[in-house]
């Protein structure tokens, strides 16, 4: 979220470009103004900030398609293309042990939703939690995680769409981005 999206293709000019983004659990598509390219090969769209979207636009795999509008010619629509919208981990995830039970906290964005499948993985430890309304903020029990004194990356994958773990992908060897992960305290 927060990132500028380009569609390339050909025809792409209008008059009023707009991008709609479908998602299994949307009614209507969500809709986004496209600014096409002077030679109709490209259009961009602006996504919205994380938090502006974080109630609206679920994590999962989304068709993309552009309906172009033109005075005095019929409405166009492109053909739909998949993109995937990951979920991001906010702060970095904590690891509790109230009561001798390890809770993860985990806080998310964009919002998960009822009905989603929701797998955690800490380490390579898999957890699968259910949601009961829409909430940026999973309260995970972690049991069987032992205690690490070197981080553990954590993956959170929604409907199919995981998490980027890796920030940098330049780096030799690649890191864990330290924002997702956590370590297990004795």
């Amino acid at each position: 979220m927060g990132d500028r999206l380009t569609l390339r293709g050909a025809l792409l000019e209008g008059d009023v470009v707009t991008a709609e983004f479908r998602h299994q659990r949307l009614a209507d598509p969500l809709e986004r103004v496209a600014t096409p390219a002077a030679d109709g090969a490209s259009a961009s769209v602006a996504l919205p900030d994380a938090a502006a979207a974080a109630a609206d636009w679920p994590a999962g795999t989304y068709g993309v398609a552009l309906r172009i509008e033109r005075a005095g010619k019929a409405t166009r629509r492109t053909n739909e293309l998949a993109i995937v919208l990951a979920p991001r981990l906010k702060p970095p995830p904590a690891l509790a042990a109230p009561g001798g039970q390890r809770i993860l906290t985990i806080n998310v964005a964009p919002q998960i939703w009822p009905g989603q499948r929701v797998d955690v993985l800490v380490g390579d430890n898999p957890f699968q939690i259910a949601v009961a309304a829409k909430t940026g903020t999973l309260a995970v029990p972690a049991p069987g995680v032992a205690p690490s004194d070197t981080p553990l990356p954590v993956r959170l994958r929604v409907d199919g769409a995981e998490n980027n773990l890796v920030r940098d992908r330049m780096a030799q060897p690649p890191q864990f981005d330290p924002q997702q992960t956590v370590t297990a305290p004795p």
